[in-house]
């Protein structure tokens, strides 16, 4: 019986000629496939809570933003930072709703000057390849009406933190509203071995889950920055109280999170093979380069499905004066547009079709349609008067009934519009399938193939297999780096490194470096902001199986969760269309009744029309099917710096089903696989990934019907990790109004990273730099310019507005894009690393012949009652166990935890009682023990 198996049994328009020509312009750039979106920025937005941001993700669209599920920071101070895409127009709309908008993380030059970057780079490439060529016992939860979760400190490149995360028994939530009920918690430690608990003491920050109906209280949580990075002053707390104000109060001892120990690499390990980002053409390419020039270790293995591929049907709405692919705006506008789509794929002659609406010049004019050749030219019918008569659903009909026409294209109203307008005049203008760019000519068009790489010296199925996967979502540019620098290392370092030949002769190693090929093209040269596939499945006829020529092309699919039909048909939507590959597995999914996804053809977390309906997806379990010896995987996405594991989704009311936690045992190992593996990541520019953002994604992030994690983990019993590279970093902020000698509070740009007792440099790194601690931050944020961080004691100099205030825990996302030189680069070689420790963990695993050892602590012989529980030794293990000296079995009681991220049941021996256990590690190795508690007998 597996581990998994053993515990599981418990998502105005205006017609002057500046119009005509900007609109001309417009048209010219949307022909090259450069989307009008790309004038959107990624843009935080601070909230007062989780249940403000679920708000606001649901009234995105009336603003016109698109909120991004796929972040979501909490603050210090019970905030939240969410992030929305959105023009400068939207985003002002926004901000006049009365939204705080924080920083821009990628705007509208950020596509630009990427993809200028990357094309400089291809320039110089091209210039060095040239040169180069030259009961008696009760199992009980703890009784503490406080429970420590986690007491964690760490050191990275900003500074030393104290993380804290604890649950209050008595604690719960309000139905709706994100609001807690119960004690208040508050947070204070001391300053090293002997020293007393004496710090300030800090009310800790509340994580409520409004996902879920009813709201589901999850724990408190805190983070506290000890001291500046390098310092030694105050010391480092080895212990914390936290206390409640039911008077209550808990103890406990502080751990280090990530304090390194690991062997160093080799002197001369060779890494660092990017150069920038990629598209997956190129990808794939240095992935074909890599497998011939080391075919004694690595080889492809094709994929048996191909992509629905990077290709879209032209279309053009003719709407007058409103280029071919915008909406047209206002209701008259919209009841005149014709929706013009090709059978054929744009560039399989799509492209080449054209369209032309007239006004014939003389009264009572028939309509008519003529077509010579690829050319559509419509007479539009008119009055008496000479006026135009032809309604939209009119012209319709007429092009639809035209079989020369009919034959090149389908035309419809736009979006499900009764089509009463009378159409205007529209010159004539190409169909395009809004693809081409100066940057893409390179990219094949149709159905995509690819392969994963096979690395290994033995490469027949008797090794322990790991599969890593990237950029399932195809904004996230790092990602496929990620995957390739990985292969990089491995193959070139093999003849160098023992180690890394220890790694590829031992395991058997597979690499999908872009599990999105289609997604990841058009969002590198079209719609930066692209997350999902490209296959539209709002119609029919939006996959290359669909026949062009059937009845219902191009007719609107229905949407199962209201049974009304999709409206998005029209080019305007192309940026919309696609799937959510990590919604489109087969375990816990929307189809089960799992949320975090959803049926709308539209939603960036759209679940596609059934479960794997993708064959991106279908490959990815081929894999996993094909090579049952792969025991461990890697699902690589981005941003915010997550380490994670099943289970990733949950039932409405936060209920499990089938996706149950794992065993206490199991969910120890993961934490202690993650060790090594996020203290590779830490090697490489002192990043460290949170304790909170570290654990079932389910508990650290948010409900994700579908996701891959738990697809492998509950259906193969695969050990499933993901990651989200591109961690958060640490920021300053500054004086936004200039603060006078004396003053004893101060206004900050950005509050959120303050909490009571924090020591915080005013004009820090100048002359002038002054130290204070803050007596408290005002909530909610009063208006400027009153102060909304107090001092204990007030300024001895004034400080101009802008002066630098470091200190705290302000933190700020990187983005899907960053700068390649700055931050990609690095979330590459991060990461990549993260993946070299997680194979140095399949490499223990396959070597592993050592049982696990448990102990039970406390006095055997007592008085009085004695409390105990199982402690690992050596090892985490699945521990199944008797209190009546019978012999454990397969079906005796397992030994676990008193709830997600809570410590091990313990047991109240209150007479003679003779404990007999099994314990089995992940790999299988078991050991017995047995362990006898007297209690004598009174006197």
């Amino acid at each position: 019986m597996t581990l998994r198996a053993m515990w599981r049994a418990m998502v105005a328009l205006s017609v002057c000629a500046l119009a005509l020509a900007g609109a001309a312009a417009a048209e010219s750039e949307q022909a090259r496939g450069i989307d009008p979106n790309q004038g959107e920025s990624l843009v935080e937005v601070e909230l007062a809570s989780k249940a403000a941001a679920m708000s606001l993700q649901l009234e995105a669209e009336s603003y016109g933003v698109e909120f991004n599920d796929h972040y979501l920071r909490k603050n210090s101070d019970g905030s939240v930072t969410v992030t929305v895409f959105g023009t400068e127009d939207e985003l002002a709309a926004l901000d006049a709703a009365g939204y705080q908008l924080g920083v821009t993380i990628e705007g509208p030059d950020t596509w630009r000057a990427r993809i200028a970057a990357l094309q400089a780079d291809v320039r110089r490439e091209d210039r060095a390849d040239a040169a180069a060529l030259d009961e008696p016992v009760t199992v009980q939860s703890h009784e503490d009406e406080i429970v420590v979760l986690r007491v964690d400190y760490f050191e990275n490149y900003a500074g030393r933190f104290l993380s804290v995360e604890a649950k209050d028994r008595l604690g719960g939530a309000m139905p709706t509203g994100s609001t807690y009920t119960g004690p208040t918690l508050a947070l204070s430690w001391n300053r090293g071995a002997g020293t007393p608990i004496d710090s300030t003491p800090r009310t800790m920050g509340v994580n409520i889950d409004p996902d879920t109906t009813p709201d589901t209280y999850i724990e408190h949580r805190e983070l506290v920055r000890i001291g500046d990075a390098g310092s030694s002053t105050p010391g480092r707390p080895t212990m914390i109280r936290i206390g409640s104000s039911t008077g209550a109060t808990k103890e406990a001892t502080v751990d280090t999170w990530l304090g390194g120990g690991l062997p160093p690499m080799a002197s001369g390990f060779l890494k660092d093979f990017t150069t920038r980002y990629m598209d997956p053409t190129e990808v794939y390419a240095r992935f074909a380069e890599l497998a011939a020039e080391f075919p004694n270790i690595a080889e492809l293995i094709p994929l048996p499905y191909r992509t629905n591929g990077y290709q879209r049907k032209a279309q053009a709405t003719m709407a007058g004066l409103t280029p071919p692919g915008n909406s047209p705006a206002g209701a008259t506008a919209q009841s005149q547009a014709v929706v013009l789509t090709s059978r054929a794929w744009g560039h399989e002659g799509g492209n080449d079709i054209t369209a032309e609406f007239r006004n014939p010049g003389v009264a009572n004019s028939p309509l008519g349609v003529a077509v010579t050749g690829n050319d559509i030219v419509v007479s539009l019918g008119t009055d008496a008067a000479g006026a135009l008569a032809s309604t939209a659903s009119q012209v319709i009909s007429a092009i639809n009934g035209t079989t020369a026409a009919s034959a090149l294209v389908v035309a419809l109203t736009y979006r499900g519009n009764a089509g009463a307008g009378v159409v205007q005049v529209r010159a004539k203008v190409g169909l395009s399938d809004f693809l081409s760019t100066a940057t893409n000519a390179h990219v094949p068009r149709g159905p995509f193939q690819y392969s994963v790489m096979r690395i290994g010296k033995v490469r027949d199925g008797s090794k322990v297999g790991v599969f890593l996967y990237c950029q399932q979502h195809a904004r996230e540019w790092a990602t496929p780096l990620t995957c390739l620098e990985t292969a990089e290392q491995l193959l070139r370092n093999y003849a160098l490194d023992p180690r890394t030949r220890e790694l590829v002769d031992n395991l058997d190693i597979f690499i999908l470096p872009s599990s999105n090929p289609d997604g990841s093209h058009y969002s590198i040269h079209n719609f930066a902001s692209q997350r999902r596939n490209m296959t539209n499945h709002c119609v029919v006829g939006g996959q290359e199986t669909d026949d062009p020529f059937a009845p219902l092309y191009w007719s609107p699919r229905i949407n199962p969760s209201n049974g009304l039909p999709y409206t998005n048909t029209d080019p305007a939507s192309r940026t919309l269309w696609g799937v959510d590959l990590n919604r489109n597995n087969t375990f816990a999914t929307l189809f089960d009744g799992y949320i975090g996804a959803s049926t709308s053809c539209t939603s960036d977390v759209f679940a596609g029309p059934s479960e794997a309906s993708e064959p991106e997806i279908k490959n990815e379990l081929w894999i996993a099917d094909t090579f049952s010896n792969i025991k461990f995987s890697n699902n690589v996405h981005s941003f915010g710096g997550y380490f994670m594991w099943a289970p990733g989704a949950y039932l409405p009311d936060r209920g499990e089903g089938d996706a149950v936690h794992a065993n206490i045992g199991v969910e120890k190992y993961f934490f202690a696989a993650g060790d090594r593996i996020l203290n590779r990541i830490k090697e490489q520019r002192n990043t460290v990934i949170l304790p909170e953002r570290t654990g079932p994604i389910a508990d650290v992030l948010y409900s994700a019907a579908g996701n891959s994690a738990d697809e492998h983990w509950y259906n193969r019993d695969v050990i499933a990790y993901s990651f989200e590279t591109g961690a958060d970093r640490y920021v300053d902020t500054s004086l936004s109004v200039a603060s006078p000698a004396g003053a004893t509070g101060i206004r900050a740009a950005n509050r959120t990273g303050f909490r009571e007792g924090d020591r915080i440099k005013v004009d820090a790194g100048t002359a002038n730099e002054e130290i204070r601690t803050v007596a408290s931050v005002v909530n909610p944020n009063p208006p400027t310019p009153d102060p909304n961080v107090l001092l204990t004691e007030p300024l001895a100099l004034a400080h101009p507005a802008g002066a630098v205030l470091s200190g705290g825990t302000l933190q700020s996302g990187v983005g899907f894009q960053p700068v390649y030189a700055t931050e990609g680069k690095q979330e590459a070689l991060e990461f990549a690393a993260g993946n070299y420790g997680l194979l140095e963990s399949a490499l223990e695993y396959a070597f592993d012949t050592t049982p696990p050892e448990v102990n039970m602590p406390g006095p055997t012989y007592s008085r009085t009652p004695i409390t105990t529980t199982f402690v690992f030794v050596n090892e985490p293990s699945v521990i199944r166990y008797t209190m009546d000296g019978s012999k454990p079995t397969g079906s005796s009681p397992l030994w676990d935890s008193t709830g997600p991220r809570e410590p091990g049941q313990v047991f109240h021996v209150t007479q003679r009682t003779i404990f007999r256990w099994i314990a089995t590690d992940i790999k299988g190795n078991a050991s017995k023990g047995q362990k006898v508690f007297v209690i004598a007998p009174k006197q």
